[in-house]
């Protein structure tokens, strides 16, 4: 018997099994199964069987995508890893390369997307920034198809343009609060809806919003709509026409 037993996985640890159920065959759930249980990652007994079966099924559609963007290329190393823009060397994470496709994947489910997509529009714009003409490939869980950055949705220059912007904005980052939260819109410009809706639940549990709050930032006459709408062109505006609309409830919510 295990010193503390566990009983329900919280999100974070529901989120650890998913991605590593992600490497696993249907053949191999039962080992996987008794292996985590070993490790302290399931519940003991039945319950580990069930929420091995549910987690596996929750990401199916993902595996699928995945296993069709794959299918028949050749996995690849990207020969850099480092960019510099102006006096700022960027460095980024790339993992998986498929002849001429990148692979972003994400586990988290679809309400999500206009969260983790930037993830993916930043690498795609890191990859084209060094020269690379490829396909950027975004899968999430519960979405039915992959979203892809196709080669040419920036030209080089252009992309090498938007991250000299982004990181001259990152900077100012670190000095003032900037008015940027994927959440609030999916477009060039605020949607003053979904900031609404999006900030009262962000005041819930963000103490650092909550702090802004209490000195009047998120005041209407205060908020600094223009810069928010330059961050939302950097990030939404190349692709905001191909978002679907299972895309955009969850920044609805």
């Amino acid at each position: 018997m295990r010193e503390n037993e566990l009983f329900e996985l919280d999100h974070l640890q529901q989120y650890v099994v998913r991605k590593e159920l992600f490497e696993v065959g249907e053949e191999e759930i039962i080992e996987f199964t008794k292996q985590a249980v070993a490790k302290g990652k399931l519940p003991l007994n039945h319950m580990a069987a069930i929420e091995t079966d549910k987690l596996y099924n929750e990401i199916k559609i993902l595996k699928s995508n995945y296993t069709l963007s794959i299918e028949g290329k050749e996995k690849k190393n990207f020969e850099f890893d480092e960019l510099k823009i102006e006096e700022t060397t960027l460095i980024a994470q790339l993992d998986d390369r498929y002849d001429d496709k990148q692979i972003v994947v994400c586990y988290s489910k679809q309400k999500s997307f206009t969260k983790h997509v930037v993830e993916a529009w930043f690498k795609h714009l890191f990859v084209t920034a060094s020269g690379e003409e490829i396909n950027t490939v975004f899968l999430i869980r519960e979405r039915k198809t992959p979203f892809v950055f196709k080669t040419g949705i920036v030209s080089q220059a252009e992309a090498k343009t938007i991250l000299k912007e982004l990181v001259t904005y990152f900077k100012q980052g670190h000095k003032e609060a900037l008015p940027f939260l994927p959440s609030w819109s999916c477009k060039s410009y605020l949607d003053e809806k979904k900031f609404e809706k999006t900030l009262e639940s962000e005041l819930k549990y963000n103490e650092y919003a909550m702090l802004l709050d209490e000195e009047g930032y998120f005041e209407p006459s205060q908020l600094n709509k223009t810069l928010f709408n330059n961050l939302a062109k950097l990030v939404f505006d190349k692709y905001a026409n191909e978002l679907t609309k299972e895309d955009l409830d969850g920044a609805k919510n």
